[in-house]
């Protein structure tokens, strides 16, 4: 029978040996510790901006040239994180891995990738959006939880960075593109106004001389007055199915050469010719409104009332403070394996030496 005074006898004999496997254990278990080295993997949620922050974003004026809302700034900012260059800029940055000595740029791009590797973005899942849970998760596995806090900080407010700056740089743009298209529309009102005057000018110039002729004309026939002349016609009429000719006669003014000469004079007098030329009045109605407009100068106003115009700006909301932190389990399970190991394999040695003495009695 196995006793405890004849396991202490044993333990006793075999002390040695025990306290060499023990110490193989304990060696075996920092082994296990480093080929498995302790991980914890920090989870933060990210989701859109509060109602009240979207608020300066529905200006009409800054919608005519760019449109932000709270859903747009949440996949801008989801869509920096995938591209994944800003990633990788700051996990050197951060010192989150360095170059070794000797190695060369596919090397450290390899162990950059399986680092980055680390950093994985969730969608929310049907069940979870059905139970209106729409936030995301970033999570990021790391050996030291405090430096994959900073890690994170930085990256989302590098992402957010880069919107508000994509954004701005929309914004500059359709603004420029707006400019531009009023400066072709100027243009090409202004030229059809040119035009116009032009032809008015140059038809003035053939009626003038053509009443100048008239003038002259009738002068040299001593019709200087204006006077009516009764002209005979025939017609032809229809009454109660029958056919017939009519004779009559109509009054026909015959203009005298003072009034055409004063005819003429009237026009080279006109002050503002622009009111007798036919299709120019719309153009100048056109032409004004484009001075008049104010579209660029309160779409600018309004963007600079927004938060893109100060450093306040963020295009999703993420709290640090409710991140999740979880340690990897498989460093602790390794190294409890191997002392349980080595236990079982002093016990075993106790019992085996035990047995063997009581079966030489």
């Amino acid at each position: 029978m196995v006793t405890v005074k004849s396991l202490g006898i044993a333990f006793l004999e075999r002390k040695r040996v025990i306290a060499a496997i023990m110490a193989l254990a304990a060696i075996c278990a920092v082994a296990m510790t480093l080929l498995f080295p302790f991980s914890a993997k920090v989870s933060v949620k990210l989701g859109q901006i509060p109602n009240f922050e979207a608020i300066p974003y529905q200006n009409a004026a800054l919608k005519h040239f760019v449109n932000v809302d709270r859903n747009v700034l949440l996949e801008m900012h989801l869509d920096v994180l995938r591209a994944r260059n800003l990633l990788r800029t700051l996990l050197v940055e951060n010192k989150l891995i360095t170059r070794n000595a000797g190695e060369d740029d596919v090397a450290f791009d390899q162990r950059l990738s399986l680092l980055e590797d680390r950093v994985r973005l969730v969608a929310p899942t049907p069940n979870s959006i059905r139970a209106g849970q729409n936030d995301f998760l970033v999570e990021f596995e790391t050996r030291r939880p405090e430096q994959g806090y900073l890690f994170l900080s930085s990256l989302f407010r590098g992402a957010d960075q880069d919107v508000k700056n994509k954004l701005t740089e929309l914004f500059d743009r359709e603004i420029k593109l707006h400019q531009l298209r009023q400066s072709y529309t100027r243009h090409d009102l202004e030229t059809v106004r040119d035009n116009l005057l032009k032809d008015d000018e140059k038809q003035t110039e053939i009626s003038l001389a053509r009443l100048e002729e008239q003038a002259v004309l009738l002068r040299s026939t001593g019709n200087l007055d204006t006077r009516a002349v009764s002209v005979p016609e025939r017609t032809q009429a229809n009454s109660s199915g029958t056919a017939s000719v009519v004779d009559s006669s109509k009054i026909v003014i015959l203009p005298g050469a003072e009034s055409i000469e004063k005819q003429a004079e009237l026009i080279k007098s006109r002050s503002k010719k622009e009111q007798f030329i036919d299709g120019l009045f719309p153009i100048i109605q056109k032409l004004r409104d484009l001075d008049q407009d104010q579209t660029v100068v309160r779409a600018k106003q309004a963007f600079a009332s927004t938060p893109l115009a100060t450093d306040a700006f963020r295009a999703v909301t993420i709290d640090l403070t409710r991140a999740s932190f979880r340690a990897g389990i498989w460093p602790m399970v390794a190294f409890a394996g191997c002392l349980v190991a080595g236990l079982l394999a002093c016990f075993m040695l106790l019992f085996v030496t035990v047995i063997r003495e009581k079966l030489k009695a």
